[in-house]
């Protein structure tokens, strides 16, 4: 489908007009899981908004924005994803239907997007269920859309998601600095310095910038390709940084 329908179907989805689930195989093609997309149903689920801001809050320097978060603060996030045709973000289940992470995508355009809200709460009985749900979604966005690359961004501490990256054909573009605002509720890692001109102080972490081809998904012997169809990593938590909530 093309962008505009794209979008709209993202729309859709989120707000209960349409219908999406996606089963997640192994590399033996065997089901591990499901990915069901976050839809305006769980702002009111309690539970969930507070597993999240408790698995954020547990990682903190996983992300730019190391200051804790808050059960209503992640409602919030969660409004602004939902009302923004260009994201869309999966609950991951295990076969119990437990909910084990999250995994997302934004910035979603005509040649490119950009990973986003990707983190593991809970262990599973299925090794490289997330793994296997990231590449997944990978497959599923380039498959649906005529994008040429998707990017994504981790702070150099985050080795946990640099190995997630390396494995799934992710290659390094950029390494650029970052920048340590203190603010009277924790730290913030900042991309530029202060526009106010008073400078923040150099951090010793890095922005790492990510790139993978459409044409690294798509080929016959890619790791991609043995997942079929998309109509031991449960050790690992990782997370992108877009998430600011």
């Amino acid at each position: 489908m093309n962008l505009s329908e794209f979008h709209k179907y993202l729309h859709e989805v989120k707000h209960l007009k349409a219908a999406l689930e996606i089963k997640v195989h192994d590399q033996s093609m065997n089901q591990i899981g499901t990915m069901v997309p976050l839809t305006t149903n769980h702002l009111q689920d309690e539970r969930l908004l507070e597993d999240f801001a408790t698995w954020r809050n547990g990682h903190p320097g996983a992300w730019l924005d190391q200051r804790p978060v808050s059960v209503s603060s992640t409602r919030k996030w969660l409004e602004i994803l939902l009302n923004d045709d260009r994201r869309i973000a999966f609950l991951v289940l295990d076969m119990d239907g437990l909910i084990i992470g999250r995994i997302g995508i934004m910035d979603i355009e005509e040649k490119s997007a950009m990973t986003d809200s990707l983190i593991r709460g809970r262990l599973s009985a299925s090794p490289n269920l997330l793994f296997c749900s990231f590449l997944t979604m990978l497959k599923w966005v380039f498959i649906n859309t005529g994008m040429n690359h998707i990017d994504s961004k981790m702070v150099s501490q985050n080795l946990r998601s640099d190995k997630l990256h390396v494995r799934s054909g992710f290659e390094i573009v950029g390494v650029r600095p970052l920048y340590v605002e203190l603010t009277p509720t924790g730290p913030y890692l900042n991309e530029t310095q202060n526009e106010s001109g008073d400078e923040f102080p150099l951090s010793s972490f890095q922005l790492i910038q990510w790139k993978l081809d459409r044409s690294t998904v798509m080929a016959d012997d890619s790791i991609y390709a043995r997942l079929g169809d998309v109509a031991s990593d449960d050790s690992i938590l990782f997370a992108t940084i877009n998430d600011t909530f």
